[in-house]
């Protein structure tokens, strides 16, 4: 990107855009895109390039690839998950990933999340990145697995049996994911509640535990003259039995087996389950089920006026930065721009039609986003050249409109063929291919139904007829699809090339 020279209309000067000031500008206008904080570096101009290319698509993308790759590396280490059945005795023998390889990647993923938080701190400046709470944990925690991978070292992968960086895992997806760290942080505000609500929850289990005990005493073995199971004797027959399976009745996971010897000898004990039942399932866990999404809802909301003002704020700082010709001097040094950039007086209250152009142009956003941008930018500029705040603010509203997908345009034939490409390109055809996969699914659940029938060697002819012609028309379908949109468009979408692959497979498993 080279410097910008404008002539000004007013002054009758030509007045300079460095290089620097324009990166700054378009740094500013990505953050207010993806809703980010500026409470970053604006200067010098490798810091902002850093930024952006450390923001950049390809570089979450590869982060999340070692993130991902972090976590699957559990399901090959010792002991391995990579088997056929979970029985250990019928497939001893598994696909292990040797030490060695799996402490090296380890160590490599280890190294990359240590680079990633030193970038994160070197952009925010240490003055910041102190007062953020997630970036120093991540630190803490990468720390803590690199010790835990040197002691793993040291002493081999299966003499150490305890591995804490194991249980650290999961943190690295919150790092990367912001509806994680939205969730942590609502169950963090909300911890208070939430365990006032358990602990109201554990006494009335324990006072249920204890009337279960006097209720249901263990019979004796003298007593004991059929074989009919005794409630005391299976669910409460000491303390801790009886706490267990009064929390097991409680999360409906062995419904009602827990009642049925009790209710078996006496109708009238099932008032005993049925107050436990409903003081605890319907009121005191639908109490922590409210009070759990009040707090979530509450958390929602101003997240999501925290985004808008960030999005404001960037939106604002963009303009100010376009309204100078050179780079204010209280940006060059400090880490603190928001500061910086609401004391600092700006010289002029325009900023010219080309440079703010030129830095939505150069932006990284989207571009139905950027069309969007200039064309209202270029709807509403009737200052001979220059984009006064009312504009600029309008013009940045459209980043909260989500653009609808540009048509696409295909070729066109004549005559028959324009309509047989009308019916292949149209979407009615899809919700008819859709009715056809359902009664496909349908007759697969029939013939599931009847595979143990006297008859079901007649009947399965008939079946197998049937998903011949439905395997012929899913590949008949995409054939007409692909030639009415072409492969350019057709590949296009996800979807497509997805059905395209199952029907191709279908018509190939016909001939096998």
């Amino acid at each position: 990107m080279s410097d910008i020279i404008v002539d000004d209309p007013n002054n009758g000067v030509r007045e300079p855009w460095s290089e620097r000031h324009l990166i700054q500008a378009i740094v500013l206008l990505e953050d207010a895109y993806s809703f980010r904080s500026i409470t970053h570096k604006l200067s010098p101009t490798n810091i902002l390039k850093l930024y952006r290319l450390y923001w950049s698509k390809w570089t979450q993308s590869f982060l999340t690839l070692i993130v991902s790759c972090q976590l699957l590396l559990i399901f090959i280490q010792y002991p391995s998950s990579f088997s056929r059945t979970s029985d250990l005795r019928k497939e001893r023998i598994r696909l292990t990933l040797p030490c060695s390889v799996q402490l090296i990647i380890e160590f490599l993923c280890l190294m990359i999340f240590y680079i990633d938080v030193i970038i994160r701190i070197y952009l925010a400046g240490l003055n910041h990145a102190r007062k953020k709470p997630w970036i120093i944990s991540y630190f803490i925690v990468t720390t803590i697995s690199m010790i835990d991978l040197i002691v793993s070292i040291n002493l081999g992968c299966q003499k150490k049996t305890i591995n804490i960086r194991y249980l650290l895992r999961p943190f690295y997806m919150a790092i990367i994911s912001q509806e994680m760290k939205k969730i942590f942080n609502s169950l963090r505000k909300s911890f208070l509640q939430i365990l006032s609500v358990t602990l109201l929850l554990g006494i009335h289990i324990y006072f249920f535990s204890v009337i279960g005990m006097i209720l249901f005493p263990p019979a004796k073995r003298k007593d004991s003259t059929n074989d009919r199971i005794d409630e005391g004797t299976k669910y409460f027959p000491d303390f801790p039995d009886a706490l267990i399976n009064l929390v097991v009745l409680l999360t409906t996971a062995n419904n009602p087996d827990v009642t049925l010897p009790a209710y078996s000898k006496n109708r009238l004990y099932i008032i005993y389950f049925a107050i436990f039942l409903t003081i605890g399932l319907y009121c005191l866990m639908t109490l922590f089920t409210v009070i759990k999404m009040n707090t979530f809802k509450e958390f929602f909301t101003t997240s999501m006026q925290n985004s808008l003002f960030r999005r404001r704020l960037a939106v604002r700082a963009c303009f100010d930065i376009l309204l100078e010709c050179e780079v204010a001097p209280s940006l060059r040094t400090t880490d603190d721009t928001t500061t910086s950039l609401v004391n600092h007086e700006p010289s002029r209250s325009t900023a010219p039609m080309l440079v703010v152009t030129r830095v939505i142009s150069g932006s990284n956003l989207p571009e139905l986003h950027k069309r969007a941008l200039l064309d209202i930018l270029n709807r509403n500029n009737e200052q001979n050249g220059e984009v006064t705040w009312d504009i600029f603010s309008t013009v940045m509203l459209s980043l909260d409109v989500d653009h609808p997908k540009e048509h696409i345009e295909h070729h066109e034939y004549s005559g028959i063929w324009a309509i047989v490409q009308l019916i292949g390109a149209s979407k009615y055809l899809t919700w008819f291919g859709n009715a056809i996969g359902l009664i496909n699914f349908i007759v697969l659940v029939v013939e599931g139904g009847l595979r143990y029938h006297s008859k079901f060697f007649k009947i399965d002819i008939i079946l197998s007829n049937v998903l011949f012609s439905f395997s012929i028309y899913y590949f008949l379908e995409t054939i007409l699809k692909l030639w009415s949109l072409r492969p350019k468009i057709f590949f296009k979408f996800v979807f497509n090339t997805f059905d395209a692959s199952l029907a191709l497979s279908l018509f190939v498993n016909i001939f096998i």
